[in-house]
């Protein structure tokens, strides 16, 4: 194995690891050439009991690509807008309702994957967000404030996600403290 499909594996890994505490069924994906879906699949669909209803079960799940090491580590913002697309393309392949990119990235406050950057459009980041209070809710956005990149840590990511339905519920004391 190459160095650098090394250090992709050790990272996908590490991500997976750290997210099946909250979505159990999180793994990592075979490459499929042109066709690649991503890198781990976190979840295929959201739980029934997701408050979106109906249009939840179809949302196609969720996709995580990792980028780590130094190339990573040093990226700047063209370098994460061209990985975003590269996301975007994948998440069609793999037909994922959601598509996140996740950049190792030194966080002080937040070691290990927690506190590395996850990044997704600021349309979807919209739409999960209001998941449970304004299922279709209207004034679309412009194209292009859809297509910026909203960027957290993984850990908010994935909070983010069970709250719109993927992976484990949040539990009482995450509802009420939020982090």
């Amino acid at each position: 194995m190459t160095r650098p499909k090394a250090i992709g594996t050790r990272a996908e890994t590490l991500v997976v690891n750290y997210a099946r505490e909250w979505f159990p069924a999180a793994e990592r994906l075979a490459l499929a050439g042109s066709k690649d879906g991503g890198d781990i699949r976190l979840c295929a669909a959201t739980r029934p009991d997701a408050p979106w209803g109906r249009w939840a079960l179809e949302s196609g799940g969720v996709m995580l690509q990792v980028k780590a090491g130094k190339s990573a580590k040093r990226a700047g913002a063209l370098q994460i807008a061209q990985w975003a697309a590269q996301v975007e393309t994948q998440r069609l392949n793999g037909a994922f309702g959601y598509g996140v990119l996740v950049v190792q990235r030194f966080n002080p406050y937040v070691p290990g994957p927690a506190g590395w950057q996850a990044a997704l459009p600021f349309g979807a980041a919209r739409e999960l967000s209001t998941a449970d209070t304004v299922p279709d809710a209207p004034g679309a956005l412009p194209p292009l404030l859809d297509r910026q990149l909203w960027s957290s840590t993984l850990r908010d990511v994935l909070q983010l996600l069970r709250h719109a339905g993927y992976g484990a519920p949040l539990t009482d004391d995450e509802q009420e403290n939020p982090t």
